[in-house]
């Protein structure tokens, strides 16, 4: 069953993600995180298959994490999300070596299609849901 870490320094939004990867009976939420670095710890302790984490939180960005966690644990997918519905922070999350980009105002009606992606050795780039 895969494993997705979930990283976001909002309680809220973890919990909706988490309920939303829930749904989906083949997939299992390991950890949850609220900064960068915590995210890097978590990924590095749990081995996820899948981490979806937030762009802009305290301590490490997302894409500081993203970078890490590329390098010291390269199997492990990326999903980036944000409030920011901006190429420019589709291409950040890309170079960061995310495998995908998703904002947080699609989390409902495109994350389960995202993270299928991704899971499935695929991309997921979107700035405009």
């Amino acid at each position: 069953m895969p494993s997705v870490l979930i990283v976001d320094d909002d309680k809220i939004i973890r919990r909706m993600i988490h309920d939303l990867i829930e749904l989906k009976e083949t997939w299992d939420v390991c950890g949850e995180a609220g900064d960068g670095k915590q995210a890097v710890e978590q990924a590095l302790l749990l081995h996820p298959d899948l981490v979806i984490m937030d762009v802009r939180m305290p301590v490490m960005n997302g894409f500081d994490a993203s970078r890490l966690m590329s390098f010291c644990s390269p199997g492990t997918k990326i999903l980036m999300i944000s409030v920011q519905d901006s190429p420019h922070h589709s291409r950040a999350a890309e170079e960061s070596g995310a495998r995908g980009f998703l904002t947080k105002s699609g989390l409902v009606t495109h994350l389960a299609t995202a993270v299928s992606a991704l899971l499935e050795n695929k991309t997921y780039f979107s700035h405009s849901n």
